[in-house]
Order: C-alpha cells, then structure tokens, then sequence
C-alpha cells in the first residue's frame, strides 16, 4: 500500500485534540479513533489529554477570528446518523478566550506526530500516562469487536 499524503489548501494546518486511553470514558469511541489514529496523523498532529478527567469539548478554531462549538463529534455516528450542530462565531474576543482554554488542555496532553516518539505533555506536573492493561484490553477487543458496526458507535 502506498504512502496517504494529504495536503491542504491555503497553508491550512489541522492540530486535534482528543482524550487519551488513559482519560476516555468513551471505550466504543475511542477504539474507532483508534483504528483510525494512523490516517488522522497524516493530517496534523494529535494531542491526548492526560489531565485530570476527560474532555467533552467539541471545537475548533478558525484562524483569529472564527471559532467553531457544539455537538459534533468526529466519528461515523455523528456524521451519518445523529443530528449533531456546531455553531460558528464571529469573534476576535471569543476566539481568545476559547483559545486560552484549549492552551490549557494542549499543555496537558501528550503530542503523537507521524513517524515520531509520543512527547510527553508539556505542563511538568502532568505526567505521560498510560491506560491500565484491562482498559489497554477492553480498547483492543472493542476495535476488533465493534468494527462491524463503527457508524453506530
């Protein structure tokens, strides 16, 4: 199988922000974003919460000016079934501040490149943590288990 290059108009960068192993509550989630981390990796770099309880943010930040919130999630479900919204604000302000809160959460997770080591977060009282061998079990059945059905989990 040859090499997946994607490349973006306009300069555009795409950074993600998700929970870690160690943080999701969501085991059938995760494991469709695991069986899919390779791919996404080839778009930007992923950041995995390792702070304290899980994110349950949906966001996105468009350039200075536009920020982009609600119920979508990044997954087949969201996509093909459920009635998701997200909201686009026209805010310089808003954009700041919704800015600084994913700072905060940026410095707790750990950075997953393409081809490259995971770096630890870079806040040094959060350590780099790992899911436990029965959550590490759970995820790895769940992505063999649930792929048959992945647009309903």
């Amino acid at each position: 199988m040859g090499a997946c290059h994607i490349s973006f108009p306009y300069g555009v960068q795409l950074t993600y922000l998700t929970n870690s192993a160690y943080s999701t509550p969501n085991i059938p989630g995760f494991s469709g974003y695991l069986r899919k981390k390779g791919k996404i990796l080839k778009t930007g770099p992923v950041y995995e919460y390792m702070g304290p309880g899980p994110i349950h943010a949906k966001s996105a930040l468009v350039d200075d000016r536009f920020s982009v919130v609600g119920s979508f999630n990044l997954d087949p479900r969201s996509l093909h079934l459920d009635t998701e919204t997200m909201l686009v604000i026209d805010s310089e302000p808003f954009n700041e501040h919704l800015g600084s809160v994913m700072e905060l959460w940026l410095d707790a997770s750990a950075r997953n490149e393409s081809g490259r080591a995971v770096l630890p977060p870079a806040n040094p009282q959060i350590p780099l943590q790992k899911a436990g061998i029965i959550k590490t079990i759970i995820l790895r059945v769940a992505q063999i288990v649930l792929w048959p059905i992945n647009m309903l989990v």
